[in-house]
């Protein structure tokens, strides 16, 4: 048998009937508890062994298909990722993508560990990061790009999800680039 488990379609008919036959026959040893019935229950196992074996296809098998739950998580990231200058929200994101916010977050959670709104936060710290470092904007025009009111909500969110200000955010990280 294969090391792995396998999901076979035995698309012959008359191979679904030899191994329905084999099966039956070993039922019927089970039950019935005829003289040898151990010894014919192994042998009627190890010709139904044969047949799904033949059924196996030779070569690579192709990767499984992803699941409903899987293609919904990969597409929310993605739409993330790629949409993120629109500064959607996340019931946004699951309007466009058909499904409920309330979906959405339990997919996310069940795919990755992470609510679909803690993605979309860690996407916002990113590019907040981002901006911090590479650029030399004033804060209030890092907080415009990034779609927040104002330059203290912003200050706000960054120092409730990093535990720093973004100042003090961007100067480590220029006293790091500096020691390299």
């Amino acid at each position: 048998m294969p090391d792995a488990p396998l999901h076979l379609k035995v698309q012959d008919i008359r191979e679904q009937a030899r191994l329905n036959s084999l099966l039956e026959e070993i039922a019927n040893e089970q039950s019935t508890h005829p003289a040898l019935w151990r010894r014919a229950i192994q042998s009627y196992s190890d010709l139904v062994s044969v047949h799904l074996r033949r059924q196996i296809p030779s070569g690579p098998l192709p990767p499984p298909k992803p699941s409903a739950a899987r293609r919904l998580s990969q597409a929310y990231c993605q739409r993330v990722v790629e949409c993120f200058d629109q500064q959607a929200n996340m019931a946004d994101h699951a309007a466009a993508l058909r499904v409920t916010p309330t979906h959405l977050t339990r997919v996310c959670k069940a795919e990755t560990g992470k609510t679909a709104a803690t993605l979309l936060t860690e996407r916002q710290l990113y590019a907040a990061r981002s901006l911090l470092i590479s650029s030399d904007l004033p804060m209030r025009d890092i907080a415009s790009l990034l779609g927040f009111g104002s330059a203290a909500y912003f200050t706000r969110f960054i120092t409730q999800h990093t535990g720093e200000t973004p100042s003090s955010l961007r100067k480590k990280a220029r006293l790091s680039a500096v020691a390299l």
